[in-house]
């Protein structure tokens, strides 16, 4: 079968049904098999449904979340402002660790009354909480660019 089902869930995210082999052997037709699916597997307050060829699918999820149905051209795309905030999510959670060290060096810096080292990492900590404010995120204009930040990352030079 070459279709699947597509369809926008009540919390805006979009899901696909695929129906099994199973319920496919209990049908002579793939259009009375998805049918038969929708009937019984699609939600009442789901929005947007319809039947696709597989080709309208996005084969790479690493922004998942961020799918939306296209219902002109009846295929899933990316929903560009959710994509980049996942990304600044992603960032935001990534940054904590490095938060934390960079506290645990401003005691250090405390107990020595290292007033340049303070300063620092005054500096450093500020780069980290702006992370999400990289213009290259805002200027994105598709999720490549988005996925290029998220698995090459956001670097800031931390060292002394």
């Amino acid at each position: 079968m070459d279709k699947v089902i597509i369809y926008t869930r009540k919390d805006g995210g979009v899901s696909i049904l695929r129906p099994t082999k199973e319920q496919r052997e209990l049908f002579d037709s793939d259009e009375q098999c998805l049918q038969d699916s929708i009937d019984k597997s699609i939600p009442n307050d789901a929005s947007d449904v319809m039947i696709v060829s597989k080709d309208s699918l996005i084969s790479d999820r690493t922004f998942r979340n961020a799918f939306k149905i296209d219902t002109k051209n009846n295929k899933i795309v990316h929903d560009m402002d959710k994509a980049k905030d996942l990304l600044k999510e992603d960032l935001r959670h990534k940054r904590v660790p490095l938060l934390n060290e960079l506290d645990v060096q401003f005691l250090k810096a405390v107990e020595l009354d290292d007033e340049k080292k303070k300063a620092k990492v005054v500096v450093n900590k500020k780069k980290l909480r702006d992370v999400t404010e990289d213009k290259r995120i805002t200027k994105a204009e598709d999720v490549e660019e988005l996925k290029k930040l998220l698995f090459e990352g956001i670097h800031y030079d931390f060292k002394d």
